[in-house]
């Protein structure tokens, strides 16, 4: 008789914590957005037009903030999710994967018009992720430490490219939903979680690594012998590579090539394999003035990366995160470097961390990330090399 008051009264604190943390992460999202958007706004007033403006497809609408936030790519997944990859549609067309237009056209039946839906499921898959990411925090840490991590998010370099119409949000999302499966043991979940994602972008395959290294630990955890470890359940992780193995399948019958994606993207954007400090120190076909600007956002992640170490993060997503900056960086250009390391949710992790160990230094970091913000979004709303 005395149990059910207690469960009712703990299941009433724990909906006002999470409902409550749900009211600051949107609040944070809110204020992290209005700032972008007045940054573009009044930056646009001031300053003169960048060289890409032909090609970014910002003045498709007399230049509005709808097309600052679906230009460059969201071009390409918008003419994906309406007319698809085969002919007419352009042969560089099939190096943009099909998961995040797929979204797309579903959202399309909502809101009626494919800018507004790209839209909608960007910032609905940046708001998702953000509340999954405080649940997968609260597994290791305190509200200080996830409210610290989801500030590093929100107010991140490249964060606008989260509420734009381009992949990051939908990746971070599945990345975050895989994680979390997998840390509550539920490896289905987590290996259809993953496969969605290796079809949102080819970097998503790497989530694997994650999933596997984090069954090895669980496994450990456990004091389990050898026979538990090669359950039956690790047969999940062969729907990890379906997603990419779905879309070239697609790619070699309705086009006729099964690596038309890798052949598209070398072809448009000259990118090749290539060591990661030889990116890093001699970009190729990337415009010079922007190297300074591209070393910097990338150093600063790698220093994440090393103090990750100190740090003692979970092995598990610092492999994934070390892998996931090698291979960013092993393709010759710099062009979206800064952005792919965006989604590696590990270093927000290490920045939360690192600045609670050694307090003094949460607010310069957190000052020089909305300065970059601040900066970035400054050279993607006025038609400056961005990506």
């Amino acid at each position: 008789m005395i149990a059910e008051p207690v469960k009712e009264a703990n299941r009433r604190t724990r909906f006002r914590f999470l409902s409550d943390n749900a009211l600051w992460i949107l609040i944070t999202f809110a204020t992290s957005r209005l700032m972008i958007v007045a940054v573009m706004f009044f930056s646009r007033q001031m300053m003169v037009r960048g060289p890409f403006v032909q090609i970014s497809g910002q003045m498709e609408h007399g230049g509005t903030l709808l097309d600052l936030f679906t230009q460059s790519d969201g071009l390409w997944y918008r003419m994906i999710a309406e007319h698809g990859y085969q002919p007419p549609a352009h042969p560089l067309a099939p190096s943009f994967f099909p998961f995040y237009p797929i979204l797309i056209r579903i959202a399309a039946f909502l809101v009626r018009d494919l800018q507004a839906a790209s839209l909608f499921v960007s910032n609905s898959c940046f708001i998702a992720a953000a509340l999954l990411f405080d649940r997968l925090l609260r597994l290791d840490y305190d509200e200080a430490i996830s409210r610290r991590a989801i500030t590093f998010l929100m107010f991140s370099p490249l964060s606008f490219f989260f509420s734009a119409a381009y992949t990051e949000s939908t990746f971070l999302l599945l990345a975050l939903g895989a994680t979390f499966a997998a840390r509550k043991g539920k490896w289905l979940l987590a290996s259809l979680c993953a496969a969605c994602l290796a079809a949102t972008r080819p970097p998503g395959i790497l989530i694997g690594l994650l999933l596997l290294t984090e069954y090895v630990v669980q496994w450990r955890n456990s004091g389990a012998n050898y026979r538990a470890l090669l359950h039956p359940r690790l047969l999940f992780f062969a729907l990890i590579p379906l997603g990419l193995a779905a879309y070239m399948l697609y790619c070699h019958f309705a086009l006729g090539d099964f690596l038309r994606p890798m052949h598209a993207h070398g072809m448009g954007w000259a990118q090749h394999l290539t060591p990661p400090w030889q990116t890093f120190l001699h970009p190729q076909n990337f415009t010079p003035a922007y190297v300074a600007l591209y070393r910097t956002l990338i150093s600063a992640g790698l220093i994440t990366l090393a103090v990750g170490l100190i740090t003692r993060l979970r092995v598990s997503y610092l492999i994934y995160a070390v892998v996931s900056a090698v291979f960013a960086l092993s393709w010759a250009n710099m062009d979206g470097v800064p952005r792919y390391f965006s989604v590696i949710f590990p270093l927000y992790i290490v920045l939360a961390l690192s600045t609670e160990r050694w307090k003094w230094s949460y607010e310069p970091v957190l000052a020089f990330s909305v300065a970059m913000l601040a900066l970035c979004a400054v050279l993607a709303a006025n038609a400056y090399q961005m990506s």
